[in-house]
């Protein structure tokens, strides 16, 4: 028996994990597969969900369609949208339109505007884009539209971030009916594989090498230019990218830590980070990596050319030498033998920080002494520096080295690294009487 059609389709079919389209159709197609494991393996469902702040019980049902004709059109808008998400859990139904784009197929900001208007007059939830390009939170779309109408929301999934996500669950483990894992594993074998468009971000535009010339050959970048804001835009997906990739070598989520301010203005984000990289010649990113001892900030440096991946520690509060801090935070770092690893320690007030190669400090650990006579560190930072020379003006090579300094860094040095916790507050001496009273059995509680 075929399930009734949701009120706001007129049309539509119901997502097949084998769909029959024309060889050409190689968007249907995709998406018709990942709607359809989206219906069937629950911890998929979920996971994609939550990262659009749906939260489902246990207790849920998904219905996904493709070939979507909507019920109502408002007038001088058409469109027909490439899928639907219908979940139903007890009373409360959501909903959302998708539109998915493989290869090099870019969204379109006139036809997701349309879109949002189809959903807001048929009762639909949100609108979710799939495409290769990457957001940094599923809310902050790549494509800018114009005013949202109230109550519908829009977001993006990368496919990449969909594959990682696929990923992630097998590796721990996380689908235990094994028909539901079955599917996971075929999903994450489809979109991995060539053939069925989806890309990772893997070099910058074309604007990357005249930006770096630039700088390097001392001209000034304003923000009126529109390749400053393309390169923080090419920055940005690639940060994403790069977010994921951590994410899959470590087998947890991994988010970029935004401020408040940019969070919830991605506009905002791109506008302050372009002025940066006009005032600093600095582009940067802060990761959060689960249980890490701090977060990982890669920085890239277009005046030195230079790649810099860094974690700070507090130092050790019950060691008072600077020499005894400085030991401290060496033998953390025993066994990491990268010949492009500098530590730095970091002094209360203004006092000037000093920074060494790891293997000077290894030699001499008093060489991070700070001008003024003892006086310890409050903090050590621990970075990577990658001189990537002529590489790094390559569109295609910046990215190759960021990627591989910033995954050799937390593989070698900053997955080992702790923080120090103070030990716990041992008992003052008492008098033996109190000693033995406090061991004597207690007459109440004698029958």
């Amino acid at each position: 028996m075929v399930d009734e059609l949701p009120h706001m389709l007129q049309r539509g079919e119901p997502a097949r994990l084998f769909p029959v389209l024309a060889e050409k159709s190689k968007e249907g197609r995709a998406l018709s597969v990942l709607l359809a494991c989206v219906s069937s393996v629950d911890d998929l469902a979920r996971t994609l969900l939550s990262t659009l702040g749906q939260r489902f019980g246990q207790r849920l049902r998904i219905r996904t369609f493709t070939e979507v004709v909507l019920s109502r059109e408002p007038e001088g808008v058409s469109g027909r949208p490439d899928g639907l998400i219908v979940v139903e859990t007890g009373r409360r139904v959501w909903s959302a339109l998708v539109e998915a784009k493989v290869g090099g197929s870019r969204l379109d900001s006139e036809q997701m505007e349309a879109y949002l208007k189809l959903a807001r007059t048929n009762g639909i939830d949100a609108l979710v884009t799939i495409s290769n390009d990457f957001a940094a939170v599923p809310d902050h779309h790549p494509v800018r539209v114009g005013r949202l109408p109230k109550g519908v929301g829009l977001y993006h999934w990368s496919w990449t971030s969909i594959l990682t996500h696929g990923k992630v669950l097998l590796a721990a483990k996380g689908v235990e009916d094994n028909e539901q894992r079955f599917l996971l594993d075929e999903l994450v074998r489809f979109l991995d594989h060539p053939s069925s468009g989806v890309r990772r971000f893997d070099q910058m535009d074309g604007n990357w090498r005249h930006i770096v010339t630039a700088v390097v050959s001392g001209a000034s970048l304003s923000t009126s230019m529109g390749t400053v804001t393309d390169t923080v835009a090419n920055w940005h997906q690639e940060c994403r990218d790069l977010a994921l990739k951590l994410m899959e070598g470590v087998n947890s989520n991994v988010v970029i830590r935004l401020p408040s301010a940019h969070r919830s203005d991605p506009r905002l984000r791109i506008d302050d980070e372009a002025k940066r990289l006009c005032e600093f010649s600095v582009l940067s990113v802060e990761f959060n990596i689960p249980d890490a001892a701090s977060p990982i900030k890669v920085e890239a440096d277009l005046r030195t050319r230079t790649i810099h991946v860094h974690m700070t520690l507090s130092a050790p509060q019950d060691r008072k030498s600077a020499r005894a801090r400085t030991n401290w935070v060496l033998r953390q770092l025993a066994g990491s033998e990268p010949t492009d690893l500098h530590v730095k320690a970091i002094f209360p007030g203004r006092v000037i920080a000093t920074q060494h190669p790891l293997a000077a400090v290894r030699m001499e650990p008093d060489v991070l002494q700070a001008s003024k006579p003892n006086l310890a560190p409050k903090a050590f930072e621990i970075r990577l520096v990658c001189d990537a020379g002529k590489r790094f003006a390559g569109p295609k090579t910046f990215v190759e080295d960021l990627e591989k300094s910033a995954l050799r860094f937390y593989a070698q040095v900053g997955q080992r690294l702790k923080n120090w916790q103070p030990t716990a507050p041992k008992m003052i001496d008492k008098p033996s009487e109190m000693l033995a009273d406090a061991s004597a059995p207690d007459e109440t509680d004698q029958g």
